[in-house]
């Protein structure tokens, strides 16, 4: 544990976990004040909370990183010197209301990371307003590492489905690369309402998730996403210099966005 500066385990109660972090909110510039039972979904965490001055790739699985008075343009800032030195994947949760970040990875590797989804779905109990980010590493030798595995989307399908009939719930997705940040998000189609129907209907609405993820692994969805990129990289090339002008990007029910992070507006939708 010696050298790790401001890093330390905490085994102490969830209120000493805030009052380390209460003075995220007053330099932050986002709204909400917090109380201290927000984030009792760590509390019976399986692994110990590691609080941490700056975002990491962290590959122990016996402790977890939260990185409190950090709001958004400077952790995903982080996360962008994250991509272009480090060897593997990692994705944080991130809550704009606390200007809080939470490691939520897992089987960090280099081109993929697994998502925590039991802890997200914790969050979403105190929280109405989630980032879901993840990176990906080094300069890709294709475009297609700057985008969104397939299997990123699949994953933003079983994370949000259960909440497509709360507008209030807002979960963002993005992957930051050393390029930038593409947001990637699910437009709810007339289809996907007749889906969701039919699958309340045979009594499996509890599992709306999954049955919505297994639809979109099928019928060519996939096949027609990556047929998306191959038209990206025919228009700019193999590099990421000109990325932008493959944006805004829609794949079926599925829309993507793309900004560099020196020109990020601190005014969004999802912020």
């Amino acid at each position: 544990m010696g050298g790790l500066r401001l890093e330390f385990l905490i085994f102490f109660t969830l209120t000493t976990i805030l009052m380390a972090a209460q003075s995220v909110h007053a330099n932050s510039g986002d709204h909400a004040a917090y109380t201290f039972d927000q984030l009792i979904a760590l509390n019976d965490d399986y692994r110990a909370i590691k609080f941490s001055d700056d975002l990491k790739v962290n590959r122990h699985s016996e402790f977890r990183l939260v990185v409190p008075n950090k709001c958004r343009t400077q952790g995903e800032a982080e996360l962008r010197k994250l991509a272009t030195t480090e060897a593997f994947e990692e994705s944080y949760v991130y809550i704009p209301s606390l200007c809080l970040w939470i490691e939520v990875g897992y089987d960090e590797a280099r081109n993929r990371v697994r998502l925590d989804s039991k802890l997200i779905a914790r969050l979403l109990e105190s929280f109405d307003k989630l980032v879901v980010y993840h990176i990906h590493v080094g300069v890709p030798v294709q475009i297609s590492g700057y985008f969104p595995a397939y299997r990123d989307l699949v994953s933003l399908i079983l994370i949000n489905a259960k909440f497509f009939q709360k507008p209030e719930i807002q979960i963002s997705h993005r992957v930051v690369t050393e390029s930038g940040v593409i947001d990637y998000l699910f437009r709810i189609s007339q289809t996907t309402n007749q889906l969701i129907e039919k699958i309340s209907q045979t009594g499996l609405k509890k599992f709306i998730a999954q049955n919505l993820a297994y639809f979109y692994t099928r019928d060519g969805y996939k096949e027609r996403y990556y047929a998306k990129i191959h038209d990206c990289e025919h228009l700019i090339g193999k590099y990421g210099e000109n990325l932008f002008k493959c944006f805004p990007m829609k794949a079926d029910d599925f829309q993507l966005t793309y900004r560099k992070l020196e020109t990020y507006s601190t005014v969004g939708l999802y912020e």
